[in-house]
């Protein structure tokens, strides 16, 4: 793959994450009541549904990576921007404040990551390893 292709994916895997994120914030946030959109009822697991959004998100990144390590690189980093956007648009929401309020903030930027896109990221850096030895 050239390098272009690689760019376009992990900027359509990242831009898409985000949105996913920001658009079903109810599903990736933490939260101690989960209301289900009908659709995940149609998957196996339904409380897993962010994982399988972060599972198809990522896909474009990993198969448009170069070498391994450029894969697990840039899942890394799109990782780490995806929950950004949504964080911020949370944090900036005027209805919700007090004192506790940023540590709810990193607390979700860490729970996005490593509860919700930590296992779809590293099933796909797997998976391309095993399809494309190097």
């Amino acid at each position: 793959m050239s390098i272009q292709a690689h760019i376009a994916g992990f900027t359509f895997s990242t831009v898409t994450l985000s949105y996913e994120i920001w658009f079903w914030s109810d599903l990736f946030l933490f939260s101690k009541t989960v209301h289900l959109p009908n659709w995940t009822y149609f998957l196996p697991s339904p409380i897993d549904a962010p994982k399988y959004i972060a599972f198809l998100c990522l896909i474009p990144l990993v198969l448009t990576s170069k070498t391994q390590r450029m894969a697990w690189a840039s899942v890394g980093i799109s990782l780490l921007i995806s929950p950004i956007p949504t964080l911020i648009d949370h944090f900036l929401d005027l209805r919700v404040y007090g004192q506790s309020f940023i540590g709810y903030v990193i607390l979700n930027y860490f729970w996005v990551i490593l509860f919700d896109c930590f296992i779809p990221a590293f099933l796909l850096l797997v998976v391309r390893a095993l399809l494309f030895k190097e």
